[in-house]
């Protein structure tokens, strides 16, 4: 399997559809995940637990697919093809949501659009191995999150005004749904299969599920690779829960009014990008573990002070620390993971990657929900410090150097 750029094409062209694929996913995850179906099902329904019971649904279904779908694309050598198959579906099930106001309809639709667009990253988080040398995948990985940011800075600016301008939804989802092709467009176009990739078969197919399967069953022997996982699994609770409730924090924990609201998220949006850029400079110098080491820190740091603020001046400041901490994070892991996996497993080994994201992304903000629904979101606060302490504690033994390949010879 080829290890970088192929040769005879401009390197250029691959490493910038990889980072403008970034700027265009991210569109869908920031309007339609977070800012506008929530609210839209919330009208409708007077009620949360559609789009609870969405989110959890789709990202289960992922979860189950990431894995086994990754192993197919390692035996075929099609990871392209597989991230183009699965944005394409997402873009137009995003568009569908414009066709109907039925609850259910949303719902149904919007399983069908996150599962896809969740499908889609471990293929294109398996491609950074390809577009560039490892000297640069660091610095690679910090431009697409920054550029990531930049989407959700995009959607802040151009596409929430068409809702709140006419309170018409359906053009909202129409928008996205056409920036999310335009700008995933030159992933289409550059962003190629190796020259040994084979056709997909029923035969590449079974050997696929097969292997995850395989891989399932020797993961207890893949130390360093396993304890990165537990370790993931661990920061990814607390960082998307964060995510999911940041307004809810903002309004009825810390009293930013909801008039400010627009102005916090592009601080935090701005704070995400300088530190996904620094984290990049420092991973290809210092090493992605000791990176995502001090990232783990630095989220500690911040939500111990958000245990103490209040007001608009004190939720910035937790929010500008949390902003670094997210992009630095983002930026860290994906290199730490390839430093882990052996070549020829790289979009199976991803999956496993993005499905501690999904198990955690589908449990983390219940976790939060229910215990801040008890005692408070300081005691929810609390929670997201013993999840980063206890990741901190697993990925202390991870160490990176040899590859793993089976339960003889483990990394530990």
């Amino acid at each position: 399997m080829n290890k970088g750029p192929r040769r005879g094409r401009k390197p250029f062209l691959p490493a910038f559809a990889w980072v403008t694929y970034d700027f265009a996913n991210t569109m869908f995850s920031m309007f339609v995940g977070s800012m506008a179906l929530p609210l839209y099902l919330r009208n409708l329904t007077g009620r949360d637990v559609y789009m609870g019971c969405g989110n959890m649904v789709s990202q289960l279904m992922a979860a189950v697919i990431g894995p086994a779908a990754g192993a197919v694309a390692d035996r075929t050598g099609r990871n392209a093809r597989y991230m183009k198959i699965a944005t394409a579906a997402s873009i137009a099930f995003t568009a569908m949501l414009a066709a109907s106001s039925s609850a259910l309809w949303l719902v149904v639709v919007f399983v069908l659009a996150n599962m896809t667009y969740n499908v889609a990253l471990p293929f294109y988080n398996a491609l950074l191995r390809r577009v560039v040398p490892p000297s640069r995948r660091g610095f690679l990985s910090g431009l697409g999150v920054a550029a990531g940011n930049l989407g959700a800075a995009f959607v802040v600016l151009a596409i929430q005004p068409i809702v709140a301008g006419t309170g018409n939804y359906g053009k909202g989802f129409l928008a996205t749904a056409g920036w999310f092709a335009l700008f995933a467009l030159p992933a289409f176009l550059f962003l190629r299969d190796g020259e040994g990739a084979s056709a997909t078969s029923l035969r590449a197919a079974v050997a696929g599920w097969r292997s995850s399967l395989v891989t399932w069953a020797k993961l207890p022997g893949l130390g360093a690779f396993r304890n990165f996982l537990i370790a993931r699994f661990l920061y990814e609770e607390a960082t998307n829960t964060v995510i999911v409730f940041m307004s809810v924090l903002a309004v009825h924990y810390a009293g930013v009014p909801e008039a400010k609201l627009g102005p916090v998220y592009m601080a935090l949006i701005g704070s995400a990008v300088a530190g996904s850029l620094l984290s990049a400079f420092l991973v290809d110098r210092v090493g992605a573990k000791r990176v995502v080491t001090g990232v783990l820190l630095l989220w500690f740091a911040a939500l111990g002070l958000a245990l103490f603020l209040s007001g608009t001046t004190g939720y910035l400041i937790f929010g500008c620390l949390a902003g670094v901490a997210l992009g630095g994070l983002s930026s860290a892991d994906r290199p730490l993971l390839i430093e882990l996996t052996p070549p020829e497993k790289t979009a199976e080994y991803f999956g496993f990657h993005a499905l501690s994201g999904k198990i955690s992304a589908s449990f983390g903000p219940v976790i939060f929900a229910l215990v801040s629904d008890r005692l408070g979101y300081r005691a929810g606060i609390t929670v997201l410090l013993a999840f980063f302490a206890a990741a901190l504690a697993a990925l202390a033994f991870v160490r990176v150097g040899r590859v793993a390949v089976g339960p003889r010879r483990v990394l530990s």
